[in-house]
């Protein structure tokens, strides 16, 4: 397996992490790598193992051709997310700290969010009709509509709709 790169970004840190502690587990059961515990204790992990050496890849590869610097934070966030204990066991990176480094992320790719999706030069395999607004509206046209007498407001409380929606009881007390 090719080392990492940029052994200081945080991809790279997690994978390495991930590793010493496999190897510190392997170390401590002292050669007994045919027993119970090394399959209790080792296989388990092997599925995070491998995707953090292809999160880190992946990284890699693409901070290498130049992709944009607020997809590869978006990217990162992502990872760091998914794997939220480590992070913040081993790297003392708090959840409130992983949550604001997507938000941020996201809030720096969204003014330029229709230019990155251009530029990947899908959309001619896109068909859902989400992908444009004009597509979104002929696909809702199209939706047979039913009708009834029935109405909810999740946002308001109704003391007559109180016993049969009971899932909104809990708004009763702000009334």
């Amino acid at each position: 397996m090719p080392p990492p790169r940029y052994p200081f970004s945080l991809l790279a840190v997690f994978e390495t992490g991930l590793f010493q502690h496999a190897r510190d587990i392997v170390n401590s059961l002292g050669g007994a790598y045919r027993k119970a515990e090394f399959n209790t204790r080792i296989l388990p992990r092997c599925q995070t193992l491998v995707e953090a050496v292809g999160h880190r890849l992946a990284y890699e590869a693409a901070l290498d051709a130049g992709v944009a610097s607020e997809l590869l934070d978006l990217y990162e966030a992502g990872v760091v997310l998914h794997h939220s204990g480590w992070f913040v066991e081993n790297l003392a990176l708090d959840t409130e700290t992983q949550f604001n480094m997507e938000m941020q992320a996201m809030n720096s790719i969204l003014p330029r969010i229709g230019n990155l999706l251009n530029a990947t030069g899908a959309e001619p395999y896109c068909t859902a009709p989400i992908v444009s607004d004009e597509a979104w509206m002929e696909f809702t046209r199209s939706l047979e509509v039913h009708h009834g007498n029935a109405r909810m407001d999740i946002c308001e409380y109704d003391a007559d709709l109180a016993e049969s929606v009971s899932i909104f009881g809990f708004l009763q007390d702000y009334e």
